[in-house]
């Protein structure tokens, strides 16, 4: 039963991660991008 509710709030935190988790990926996608501009 602890395992149970265990797993479903690491899923929670997961989902509520999520948009984050996102917006810094763009916002390394951005860096990238801008980096690799510069080089040329």
């Amino acid at each position: 039963m602890a395992m149970r509710s265990l797993r479903y709030a690491s899923q929670i935190d997961w989902l509520d991660a999520l948009p984050e988790a996102r917006a810094l990926l763009s916002m390394g996608v951005e860096l990238h991008n801008t980096i690799e501009l510069k080089k040329n």
